[in-house]
């Protein structure tokens, strides 16, 4: 999904991970807390995103999820080529009822402060 996104924003451009992202590379995550935190532990989960039809996802895409109305905000005037993306990572991951029952990865960080 995230490749499908970069790609609608900036076609053909770099595959470089946003920022805002970013924070699921440990190596990252380590650098930007390091100086405030020790004991950083950092755990790679998985989320079932489940929907009873593309409405459905494409209303958490673009109500309840801070990183796809992020994008969406600075997509500028590829805000619409992101929709079009996302609804169609749904449907490729829909059955034929139109129920998509998919994972994403998240990342929970721990740390205790120095």
């Amino acid at each position: 999904m995230t490749d499908a996104m970069m790609e609608s924003v900036n076609p053909g451009g770099s595959k470089h991970t946003p920022p805002h992202m970013a924070w699921g590379i440990t190596e990252v995550a380590h650098e930007r807390l390091s100086q405030w935190f020790e004991s950083i532990n950092i755990e790679h989960r998985e989320l079932e995103w489940t929907f009873d039809s593309i409405e459905d996802g494409m209303q958490l895409y673009r109500e309840g999820s801070p990183t796809h109305v992020w994008m969406a905000d600075h997509a500028g005037s590829r805000r619409e080529a992101l929709w079009a993306a996302l609804r169609d990572h749904l449907k490729a991951h829909a059955d034929t009822s139109g129920r998509i029952e998919s994972t994403t990865g998240y990342v929970l960080i721990t740390a205790r402060r120095r």
